[in-house]
């Protein structure tokens, strides 16, 4: 393959494994205890702050239909640890008053290896987004009923590339330097957003005023440009890329009241712009007052119609396979996350025309951080993102969170990120 063409075929791929999408997506959710954690009973010992005598067992199974999606709750009281067996069970979920505004950073850290005749070729990049979340809206009746409407506005972009030795870097807070064409896109994000509405069922209803956003990142492009950018924005920042930060956070919540051990699981299928199934699990690993951690565990798949699909195409991509692992932590006031991640790996078959096939494998890291305001004297620092003070207002308190600048870089080609220091949120570390 030539050097122009593996350049755009990475250029291309590098937002291809940014989004986890909900498009086209059925799931079954079940809850329930692991063998493993059956056999470790006899071994714990009890904690009488979680002993509650007058609980009642709780067996059987409930079910419903939510837009199509089978879902069903298995709930029992063996396993895991004896000291919560007779603890009630606790609800994880959303609890925001409407006005309230909280900033979220998200980084996506992606590495490309391609292993073909001229060996392993290697292209890595950095994606940190600062965005503001407002809730807009929380109705009690009506066709929305219990969701919520967020607004969405982006503040801060920072971007690095090494493709092949070449570089590109943005950075919206260097109002200075030049921008190139490539990343023009993100710097009209800033200041930009729009609105989605989050179902009763925590997945992405209706988005307002996305297509007037679009229209508003992609003014001024080159013609040429147009489907690239448009492509960008969605797949990092728009629709695809919210539904990302929704399936790595919010969107795994358990959509019953669950007990500390308790698994559930939840499978969905991806069908732009690679289809491949999801197939992931999660576990109560910890929980408190405060703060409920959420170890989470898939695997990726082929769907088996995909393989004879878009064969004419100049690009045909086939997931071979791949895994999923990470944890998020809730914060139990807020229902928001605190810290999410989530490290994905993905092999598949690329054929571009008048090209032999080869192999690509894709390792991508999406970090969500979001710093709920009824923490108003947490002192952050946010990694690559300098002081933030003015944006992250609290609503009806008249404080402000600090944010300080934790310095450090991102180098391409170390491979390597800075780890966030933060500072009175423990369980983000």
């Amino acid at each position: 393959m030539d050097a122009l063409r593996w350049k755009w075929w990475c250029c291309a791929s590098l937002s291809l494994c940014l989004l986890a999408g909900c498009e086209g997506w059925s799931g079954t959710i079940s809850l329930g205890k692991s063998d493993s954690q059956n056999e470790e009973d006899t071994e714990l010992g009890l904690d009488d702050e979680l002993l509650m005598s007058d609980a009642e067992p709780e067996e059987g199974v409930s079910g419903e239909e939510r837009d199509g999606i089978a879902t069903t709750a298995h709930s029992s009281r063996s396993g895991f640890e004896q000291k919560i067996e007779n603890a009630d069970a606790e609800r994880l979920a959303l609890n925001l008053n409407v006005g309230e505004k909280f900033p979220l950073v998200k980084s996506i850290t992606q590495t490309v290896h391609q292993f073909g005749q001229g060996g392993d070729r290697r292209s890595q990049s950095k994606l940190d987004i600062m965005i503001v979340l407002t809730v807009l809206d929380h109705p009690k009746t009506g066709p929305n009923a219990g969701a919520y409407l967020f607004e969405v506005k982006y503040h801060k972009v920072k971007y690095d590339q090494n493709l092949l030795g070449q570089k590109l870097r943005f950075d919206s807070e260097n109002t200075g330097a030049a921008v190139p064409p490539e990343l023009q896109t993100y710097q009209r994000l800033i200041g930009n957003g729009f609105s989605f509405w989050l179902n009763a069922d925590n997945q992405i209803g209706e988005l307002v005023g996305f297509d007037e956003f679009l229209k508003r990142c992609l003014e001024g492009a080159a013609s040429s440009n147009q489907v690239q950018a448009s492509n960008l924005i969605a797949n990092t920042t728009g629709s695809e890329g919210l539904a990302n930060f929704v399936d790595d956070s919010i969107g795994l919540l358990p959509p019953t009241a669950i007990r500390m051990g308790d698994t559930w699981s939840m499978d969905h299928q991806v069908l732009q712009p690679i289809a491949m199934k999801i197939s992931s699990r999660y576990s109560l690993t910890s929980l408190d007052d405060t703060s409920a951690e959420i170890s989470i565990l898939g695997q990726i798949a082929p769907i088996a119609s995909a393989s004879t699909d878009g064969q004419n195409r100049p690009l045909n991509v086939v997931v071979e396979g791949g895994q999923v692992f990470g944890s998020c932590t809730i914060d139990r006031r807020s229902g928001l996350p605190i810290h999410s991640q989530v490290n994905q790996e993905i092999t598949m078959r690329v054929k571009m025309a008048d090209q032999p096939e080869f192999r690509q494998k894709k390792q991508s890291i999406t970090t969500i951080r979001a710093f709920p305001q009824q923490n108003p004297t947490a002192q952050i620092q946010l990694e690559g993102i300098s002081d933030a003070q003015g944006i992250l207002q609290t609503s009806g308190k008249g404080t402000t969170q600090d944010v300080r600048q934790a310095g450090g870089q991102f180098d391409p080609e170390a491979g390597g990120t800075r780890q966030a220091d933060y500072q009175g949120i423990d369980s983000a570390r």
